[in-house]
């Protein structure tokens, strides 16, 4: 893996999360893989239930904003650290999302994907206030 190549598919990537595309989301992926938003979830591990994961969660999204910078790239992979900032459809709750993720390839299409990630919803208040501070 080279960096262009980690660099064009994080390129894509944002541009099907800001788009709440599901369809270009899914495009990234190879058929059989291996998906953890955290490192203590079961993994998705086909695009069937990545689809069904997403179509729940995609269209729920208003004023996306995804943010990434390369940490580095070896071998058959890299790892970024990201920024995701949304608002729940009809609510008008933000959310933000601060992580590391970890990807794997096969040619173009990624086979692994783990997150960890740090997310601030709402409920959590005190906690928004203190990183607005």
């Amino acid at each position: 893996m080279e960096m262009q190549e980690f660099d064009a598919w994080l390129v894509s990537l944002k541009t099907s999360i800001e788009g709440c595309d599901v369809d270009a989301f899914l495009d990234l992926f190879a058929d059989e893989l291996l998906y953890r938003e955290s490192p203590f979830s079961a993994p998705l591990k086909d695009k069937l239930a990545l689809r069904e994961a997403m179509q729940k969660v995609m269209p729920l999204r208003e004023d996306v904003a995804f943010g990434y910078e390369v940490i580095s790239v070896s071998g058959d992979g890299g790892w970024a650290h990201f920024e995701l900032q949304f608002t729940r459809q009809g609510t008008d709750d933000p959310v933000r999302i601060d992580g590391i993720l970890q990807a794997r390839f096969r040619s173009a299409s990624c086979i692994e994907l783990n997150q960890w990630q740090e997310r601030l919803e709402p409920g959590q208040g005190d906690l928004m206030r203190d990183f607005d501070a």
